[in-house]
């Protein structure tokens, strides 16, 4: 009588344990997809520009936005799948109550231990899956704040991630010590040896590492700025902990190892509100007259262009002379701080220069005769 009773088909029940099952597995698509949401979205600083009238200028201190990467999808993911996976182990759990696990198991011993096996299971999805997504969120509260304060952008990234890792690793020991009752010794011990393996087999990795702290702490540049790193030279997009990210002229995407940066001579265009230009100015020579009047037209040529600054004032100095023609260095000075305008403004001078300049060739300078 009493076997028989445990497997009669009981109605109420069957109903109770789907509308649970239907429940848990609607909060776990709702809950996966908002905890997947927030550990697909990563903070980024790329430099904002507004237009005001016919003029585009950079926002200096922008409010932190977010992108989806690659590896920020894969995250997303696997946190949409540990939810699912909690769902599902929850699910079976409900399922197998009762009379459906006496029939499946010999001892009721075996029967706790596989209950409690998959409760452990599903923490650690859980606690898994708040850890990716909480850790992300924490990320872009704190560097929010941070920048909303004015805190260097350097600084704020370095703080965002240095919170995310420990929001991982704060995850990992719970894992650890409270789901598997391992203790505090065994989180330790396996930090101890993955360490120092880590630092045996990625030195190469743990080099760039090092770097990306120092250029975060010390932001010799900041991200917006433009560099030149032989032969690379573009605006900075983003400064991670391995590599710097550089927009070239040529809009290609350039990834620098930070080791690269910390051992080599960088040049930071965006440092100084003025950079030196340098152009070659070849006229007839006929005669110290003719190269004064030449002179005058040229300085006539760089006034009429307003963003030619001067102070200091350009200066004019001879190159080279031949048995006809002279040729002129003309060193003048540009406002750095929208690079945009550069090339730009190349174009006017030269146009000027060939308008007011009688019989003059005009070109630009090579980098060697520029240091020169």
């Amino acid at each position: 009588m009493t076997a028989a009773a445990t497997t009669t088909f009981d109605p109420n029940s069957f109903f109770t344990r789907l509308s649970l099952s239907i429940v848990i597995v609607a909060v776990a698509v709702v809950g996966g997809r908002w905890l997947s949401s927030l550990a697909t979205h990563v903070p980024t600083y790329r430099p904002r520009y507004i237009r005001r009238g016919r003029e585009v200028q950079k926002q200096e201190h922008a409010t932190p936005a977010t992108e989806k990467t690659t590896v920020s999808r894969l995250l997303g993911g696997i946190t949409f799948a540990c939810v699912l996976l909690v769902a599902a182990v929850i699910v079976l759990l409900i399922w197998l109550n009762d009379y459906g696990l006496r029939q499946l198991i010999v001892t009721q011993t075996i029967g706790k231990a596989l209950a409690d096996l998959a409760l452990r299971i599903a923490g650690t999805l859980l606690v898994l899956a708040c850890m990716l997504s909480f850790g992300r969120l924490f990320q872009r509260i704190i560097e929010g704040r941070l920048a909303h304060a004015r805190v260097n952008r350097n600084l704020v990234l370095l703080t965002g991630r240095i919170i995310y890792i420990v929001s991982l690793i704060v995850g990992g020991i719970v894992i650890l010590a409270l789901i598997w009752n391992t203790g505090i010794v065994l989180p330790v011990a396996l930090g101890g040896a993955l360490t120092v393996a880590l630092s045996l087999a990625l030195q190469d990795v743990l080099r760039n590492l090092v770097s990306g702290i120092y250029l975060l702490l010390e932001h010799p540049f900041v991200i917006g700025d433009r560099i030149t790193l032989t032969p690379y030279t573009g605006e900075i997009e983003d400064i991670q902990i391995r590599y710097t990210a550089l927009r070239t002229e040529d809009n290609q995407r350039v990834l620098i190892p930070n080791s690269m940066l910390f051992t080599s001579a960088v040049v930071n265009l965006s440092a100084y509100d003025v950079s030196r230009g340098v152009l070659l100015v070849t006229v007839p020579d006929n005669g110290p007259e003719s190269i004064d009047r030449a002179e005058e037209q040229i300085r006539t040529a760089l006034k009429s262009v307003a963003e030619v600054r001067l102070d200091p004032p350009p200066q004019i100095i001879i190159g080279g002379a031949s048995a006809d023609k002279m040729e002129l260095r003309v060193v003048f000075w540009l406002p750095t701080k929208d690079i945009s305008k550069v090339a730009t403004l190349y174009s006017q001078i030269i146009e000027e220069l060939l308008a007011q300049v009688e019989g003059a060739e005009v070109t630009r300078a090579t980098a060697s005769s520029t240091l020169a």
